[in-house]
């Protein structure tokens, strides 16, 4: 799935655009196990990109593919209503919550979203006494 959204978002909208998702299998409403499905989020940089975005990660998780229907059950597209950091906390959950059919890793970022923490974590985890200008530019 990570490979898939990755290229699709670098067809539509260009190499390099920041995102990520989590896998889950839980339903909100009834706590029962239900389909997998992915919850996350990508960088707007223009007008019109939102609608690309949704077309590209529909496209990755098999939606209206060949002759692969848009599924009855499925939400395509759903803007998540929270604000701040509850959408991070309800993501943080989802993959520390155990499910059978997710052996591996459950948590996807794009290579610009883990470079930059990774350059944010160097800085911010070193001796003041080294401190000096980062190794990688994050903004």
């Amino acid at each position: 799935m990570v490979e898939r959204v990755r290229k699709e978002l670098d067809a539509t909208v260009g190499r390099g655009r920041e995102w990520f998702f989590v896998i889950e299998g839980w339903s909100k409403e009834t706590r029962a196990p239900t389909y997998l499905h992915i919850h996350g989020g990508a960088a707007i940089h223009r007008p019109g990109d939102v609608e690309l975005i949704e077309a590209a990660v529909s496209r990755a998780a098999g939606h209206g593919v060949g002759r692969s229907a848009r599924t009855k059950h499925g939400v395509h597209v759903a803007h998540f209503k929270v604000e701040q950091a509850a959408y991070a906390t309800y993501l943080l959950k989802a993959v520390r919550k155990p499910d059978p059919r997710l052996t591996h890793r459950r948590m996807a970022m794009s290579s610009a979203i883990t470079s930059t923490a990774r350059a944010f974590w160097e800085l911010i985890t070193r001796d003041p006494a080294e401190w000096r200008e980062p190794t990688t530019r994050w903004w």
